[in-house]
């Protein structure tokens, strides 16, 4: 009879710990399935009153935290795909790496956000990342409000932000009489003048775009740009003159339907769709 990998079996009781622990804290816990990296979304409750603060967690456990465990015992370096550490950052919610050591029944975390910040310039070319978890972040009382405190702060921030890009997109379609779209999580700024002209920008070190770009070396960039803002464009009109977007296989069959730019730019961002980007 095969057995179930002890691994499993850790990091299930990993998850389970961390449901007791947040919802003995008033918070609501979710399992994330399919699993895509984050294993938990948790929201957190002020007396038992819902915030709109929220967090993922990707949840790891051990059997020899010793092995991650740096000689001062003040770090644990716990490896992390890179894909997954580069897709977090592109999150605003936070993203909390958990550590569970079977051992001592201790949970270790750190925010990925936070990580990413102190590593600043230094990418990797691995395929891991050894994250580094500082031994005092354990998940306890003390810890939980910590995380609560640093959600707080990013959504705070990410709201401030919001409101700055608001403000500054105003100030320039008044000033360019032109009408602004900004698609952040996107990497796309759309910008559409009075007089019909139209001009859009890339922007991002995970935009598809460019990723697209590097794997096809050979290809004219001009060439390649000028098809992409094309295709864009007739796609704004039809979503303007029909109210809706529309993708169709090679028989001219409708396979897809969507009613926002927004919609649509997530599908062809989440899907590498080459042809819009002027490779196929």
């Amino acid at each position: 009879m095969p057995k179930r990998p002890r691994s499993h079996e850790l990091e299930e009781t990993s998850r389970n710990r961390l449901h007791e622990i947040f919802t003995q804290t008033g918070w609501v816990v979710w399992d994330l399935q399919p699993d895509y990296g984050e294993d938990l979304l948790v929201r957190i409750f002020v007396n038992n009153t819902a915030t709109h603060y929220s967090f993922f967690v990707q949840a790891k456990a051990t059997n020899h935290i010793e092995r991650y465990m740096d000689k001062d015992k003040k770090f644990i370096s716990f490896p992390i795909d890179t894909d997954h550490i580069e897709h977090w950052g592109q999150f605003w919610e936070p993203v909390i790496l958990t550590v569970w050591d079977a051992k001592s029944n201790i949970t270790y975390w750190e925010s990925i956000q936070k990580y990413l910040e102190e590593q600043a310039g230094n990418e990797s070319k691995r395929k891991s990342i050894r994250v580094a978890i500082p031994t005092r972040n354990v998940l306890d009382n003390d810890g939980v409000k910590r995380i609560a405190r640093y959600t707080k702060s990013r959504y705070i921030l990410n709201e401030q932000e919001h409101e700055g890009i608001d403000t500054l997109i105003e100030l320039l379609e008044e000033a360019l009489k032109a009408k602004i779209e900004y698609y952040p999580k996107r990497g796309i700024i759309f910008i559409d003048y009075v007089n019909g002209r139209a001009t859009h920008t890339f922007f991002g070190s995970n935009n598809p775009l460019l990723d697209l770009i590097e794997q096809h070396p050979e290809e004219h960039y001009q060439k390649m740009l000028l098809k992409t803002v094309n295709e864009l464009a007739k796609i704004k009109q039809e979503l303007k003159e029909t109210g809706k977007i529309t993708l169709q296989d090679e028989n001219g069959i409708i396979v897809e339907t969507y009613e926002t730019f927004e919609d649509y730019i997530q599908h062809i961002t989440e899907n590498n769709d080459k042809k819009i980007y002027g490779f196929e």
